[in-house]
């Protein structure tokens, strides 16, 4: 489970993390496919707080700003501005 940032507890989606890396690459040549990387690696540095019931969704957004600062400064630029901005 998810606790967003407004309290509420959601189940976690893989696909919802990774539509949301996905416009984040989205001037990537290799998008989806980065995407999936990302998705894939978001969900493996958070999988032990999954398994202990429910992470917060600032712990997710704050694992993808760190991998997306190193890996491209524009998904990162415009991760921090959509998601950031709407929290």
């Amino acid at each position: 489970m998810v606790k967003n940032f407004d309290g509420t507890l959601e189940p976690f989606s893989a696909d919802k993390l990774f539509l949301s890396l996905l416009s984040s690459c989205s001037h990537r040549k290799s998008m989806i496919h980065d995407a999936r990387a990302l998705t894939d690696t978001v969900t493996r540095r958070t999988s032990r707080d999954l398994n202990l019931g429910f992470i917060s969704q600032k712990h997710i957004t704050d694992t993808c700003l760190g991998i997306l600062d190193k890996f491209d400064k524009p998904a990162y630029t415009y991760f921090k501005a959509h998601y950031m901005a709407n929290n």
